[in-house]
């Protein structure tokens, strides 16, 4: 009897130990068989070593885990904006976490050596919570062996900039050199500078050609400031010049004669005008005649021997008066004469008056 009562208590331990064990391995292989779960789809560009069962989390609490992994993706199945991600991550997490649908699913590694997790981060209670069976484009944070080829073209630049200013450095150097050294430019300058100095010196010194000058203009200076120097003798020969015009109205004389001369200048001028514009027709009945008697020396010589059969026309007097001229006024008289042609020009000028 006793020995029954034995296997009775050992078969029960053996059963809920059994339960027990079954009912956690159902707990941690099925999360969602005992508490609801939902689902979300998660695209990344790699993998990355991230294993069925990894973590997820929420801002760093775990919330669930991955269920599967699918790569490469078909290209027709990728995001449109992300053609890149070729690897979608299934994940499974409590139905009341809070995953809202802005949040980045970040990928990322727990110690320098630890398993890859997958955090949501950086969502807004705004954009409302994301529904089961929603879609991430992930984030992945770059391994070590990623890290070093970025960390390198990052350096590249900074090491190509580097090495042309090294290669600047050392030009300048070498040309401040050439600028120190003895018989550079800097020392060239400066033995000008010297002698610059030097010949300022012997300029500025009292023997000078700066000092003579002035010496010479202090001189000039002293004269003209002088009481009987010749600034003030020449102002005062001046000023009794200018007191004896003033004092007998010569200058207004002076300024009344030039004034009348003016005026006899321009009564010449237009008495000279008047004679040449009298002058003229007779100078053209000159020119007429002789125009005639060569015409006539041309035609018939012969006229030069027998008496002339040539008619002329009858003789004209013109009178032209010309205005006065100090004289008076005088009549000027042209008369034509008969037979041997030409003109004769009779100036009758009257007495002058008193």
């Amino acid at each position: 009897m006793t020995f029954e009562k034995n296997e009775v208590r050992t078969g029960l331990l053996v059963l809920v130990t059994s339960a027990v064990l079954i009912a956690a391995l159902l707990l941690i292989g099925v999360p969602g068989l005992f508490k609801k779960q939902k689902s979300y789809r998660i695209f990344f560009d790699n993998a990355a070593g991230v294993k069925p069962g990894a973590a997820v989390a929420l801002a760093g609490r775990k919330i669930g885990q991955v269920v599967n992994i699918s790569s490469p993706v078909p290209k027709t199945l990728r995001p449109t904006k992300s053609p890149e991600a070729e690897v979608l991550i299934e994940v499974r997490i409590n139905e009341d976490a809070r995953v809202y649908r802005d949040a980045t699913a970040r990928m990322s590694q727990l110690g320098l050596l630890g398993e890859q997790v997958i955090d949501f981060i950086e969502g807004n209670e705004d954009a409302g919570a994301a529904e089961s069976g929603y879609t991430f484009v992930g984030e992945r944070s770059p391994d070590f062996s990623e890290t070093i080829p970025r960390i390198i073209r990052i350096l590249e630049p900074v090491a190509s900039n580097a090495t042309l200013t090294l290669d600047d450095l050392r030009k300048t150097i070498a040309s401040l050199n050439v600028f120190f050294d003895k018989e550079g430019e800097l020392q060239g300058a400066l033995a000008q500078i010297k002698n610059v100095a030097a010949n300022l010196a012997l300029t500025t010194a009292k023997e000078g050609s700066l000092g003579k000058s002035l010496d010479n203009i202090q001189k000039l200076t002293a004269g003209l400031a002088d009481k009987d120097g010749e600034l003030q003798s020449a102002l005062a020969n001046l000023h009794r010049t200018t007191d004896q015009l003033n004092k007998d109205d010569n200058l207004a004389k002076t300024l009344a004669n030039f004034e009348a001369a003016s005026r006899r200048a321009n009564t010449t001028m237009k008495d000279a005008n008047a004679l040449v514009a009298s002058v003229t027709p007779t100078l053209n009945q000159a020119a007429t005649n002789f125009n005639q008697m060569t015409d006539t020396l041309k035609r018939q010589p012969w006229r030069l021997i027998y008496p002339t059969t040539k008619k002329y026309d009858t003789p004209t007097t013109t009178v032209a008066n010309v205005p006065r001229s100090q004289g008076g006024p005088a009549t000027l008289v042209t008369r034509e004469r008969r037979g041997g042609g030409g003109a004769a020009t009779t100036t009758v000028r009257p007495e002058p008056r008193n």
